[in-house]
């Protein structure tokens, strides 16, 4: 069927809208209060100098949650009215809070940009990157970590129209070659199940495919398998740590994830 508008329609539009309505300005805005006194950089220990030239090299440690960790945590989700993405990200902003021994972590996660029903059928790159700021302080009980996130997760998609690249330059953020702004850590949530292809005699399935170069100092990708375990992978700059550090983040993030399936059973019980 003919498409109702083109990916040039939808720009056009968009930044239309952005002028026309204030949008843009009222969404800065926003990432101004919610950003203002985060900290500049996640200071995670290192095993190599941060130098500014360094290679970039990426290295790859897999991530495995069977099916039973998995759905206890989608029920410990559901009991708080939010996703397993805020539970995860929970999990992995204490993570990564008790590396650093920061109280506040900030961590980019990209969303998908599709939330027109004008734009399902268009071909064209919609995606855009938000920031969380995660707030660790105080050593949070499980729940209130999950209702931090919930309420943080909620207010960043309520404003995810402004532009990563705008942001930045809006927050007049300090350029450092030794650290990309704003955040140095991501959480890339894959949030639909395997799937197969058919055409004919030839089928089709998907393959991981890592590149040679880290785009920041750690990210950790999750995605569900179809026998409702997750799977995934801790992406880093392997320029700044060795794999046995990064098999050890694994390792706490296993037992984090541990720790919250006996919270949940103990409450039941």
């Amino acid at each position: 069927s003919p498409l109702a508008v083109s990916y040039s329609d939808y720009a056009y539009w968009q930044r239309d809208w952005f002028e026309e309505s204030k949008e843009l300005e009222r969404q800065l805005s926003y990432w101004r209060a919610a950003l203002s006194g985060a900290p500049d950089v996640l200071s995670l220990p290192t095993d190599y100098g941060r130098k500014a030239d360094r290679s970039r090299r990426a290295g790859y440690v897999p991530v495995q949650i069977d099916g039973k960790t998995t759905a206890v945590l989608e029920a410990l989700a559901q009991s708080h009215g939010t996703t397993l993405f805020a539970v995860l990200m929970g999990l992995y902003g204490a993570l990564l809070g008790r590396l650093s021994r920061q109280d506040e972590v900030l961590i980019g996660f990209p969303v998908a940009g599709r939330d027109r029903r004008e734009i399902e059928d268009l071909i064209g790159f919609f995606v855009n990157t938000l920031v969380l700021r995660v707030d660790v302080s105080g050593g949070p009980r499980v729940f209130d970590l999950i209702e931090r996130v919930k309420e943080r997760t909620l207010e960043a998609l309520s404003h995810q129209d402004a532009p990563f690249d705008r942001l930045v330059e809006d927050l007049a953020v300090e350029r450092s070659l030794s650290h990309t702004p704003l955040f140095q850590a991501m959480f890339a949530w894959l949030d639909q199940a395997e799937t197969t292809f058919k055409l004919g005699e030839a089928s089709l399935e998907g393959l991981e495919a890592q590149l040679p170069t880290s785009k920041f100092d750690v990210t950790l990708s999750l995605g569900r398998k179809a026998d409702g375990s997750l799977e995934g992978i801790f992406e880093y700059d392997a320029s700044l740590f060795s794999e046995r550090t990064v098999r050890s983040w694994s390792d706490q993030f296993s037992r984090l994830l541990a720790g919250c399936v006996e919270s949940e059973a103990r409450l039941i019980g």
